[in-house]
């Protein structure tokens, strides 16, 4: 559980130093505020894009205003210390990633193909990656429930409610709520790449297993084959040895069981 949370404060931690770092960059005049937007946030265009992949995975740690990173970060301890109740680190990682670039890729096609819509605007803030959370939460442990004031409510509904309030306030921020779709999109795409690596992990674990198994039925089997031949070279060295006796002593020189041994190996139902 620590290793869980410490991902937690380490991914609010990068946010909030981020902010701090371009606050104080921005008032020092270092950079202007132009020129990290242009740095850091997801453009419009697939021509400046082209040029700044990276703000497909920076826009997601970076804020402008403290009241849009204050609430990013608190919904992203609040849903962040839910996931980690219920999912690994592994989980974690993968799923904030996903929403990251499927927030970040669904803002970038509209923005392209139905610019009239972004109007031109540029992508920011970690809200794509914690809807990315939520969702996977609520796909993986549907009836789960979280406390909201002094209710408690099935994160399945919680997900509905942000829908419905993205869908009826789409005008006031349009390239944000898309941001929050493709973070839908995402979770949903970190909940089916990680059932097909558990299939895959168990069907390799099956493989591994029949393939063990095969080995060692060819090892018994060449066991088994040596030892037969071993048999059969001493059964022929004994027929020699007896015939040689016969040949020097005559055949009443022989015992009963060498008899036997010799008669049966002479009408071929020895082991030579």
């Amino acid at each position: 559980m620590r290793k869980e949370a410490a991902i937690i404060g380490l991914l609010v931690g990068l946010c909030v130093l981020l902010f701090i770092g371009a606050k104080v960059a921005i008032y020092t005049g270092v950079v202007s505020e132009y020129q990290l937007n242009d740095w850091l946030c997801v453009p419009p265009t697939f021509e400046a894009f082209a040029e700044r992949w990276w703000t497909l995975v920076s826009y997601g740690f970076y804020h402008l205003k403290w009241e849009h990173l204050l609430g990013n970060m608190l919904l992203l301890c609040l849903v962040g210390q839910a996931f980690t109740q219920l999912f690994s680190v592994r989980e974690l990682l993968r799923t904030y990633l996903c929403g990251l670039l499927f927030g970040g890729a669904a803002f970038l096609i509209v923005s392209n193909y139905a610019p009239a819509f972004t109007g031109g605007s540029i992508l920011l803030g970690a809200s794509a990656a914690v809807m990315s959370l939520l969702v996977y939460i609520a796909l993986c442990k549907p009836t789960y429930q979280v406390y909201l004031l002094r209710f408690r409510l099935r994160v399945v509904y919680l997900v509905l409610a942000i829908v419905l309030y993205d869908i009826f306030t789409l005008k006031a921020d349009v390239g944000g709520k898309i941001a929050h779709f493709g973070g839908i999109f995402g979770g949903a795409i970190s909940v089916i790449s990680g059932q097909w690596l558990v299939v895959s992990s168990q069907k390799q674990e099956v493989r591994s297993e029949k393939s063990e198994a095969r080995s060692q039925k060819r090892e018994v089997s060449s066991e088994q084959s040596d030892t037969s031949k071993l048999k059969v070279q001493s059964s022929k060295l004994l027929y020699e040895r007896l015939l040689e006796k016969v040949a020097a002593s005559g055949y009443m020189s022989l015992t009963d069981k060498e008899k036997k041994f010799l008669f049966e190996a002479s009408r071929g139902e020895g082991d030579i």
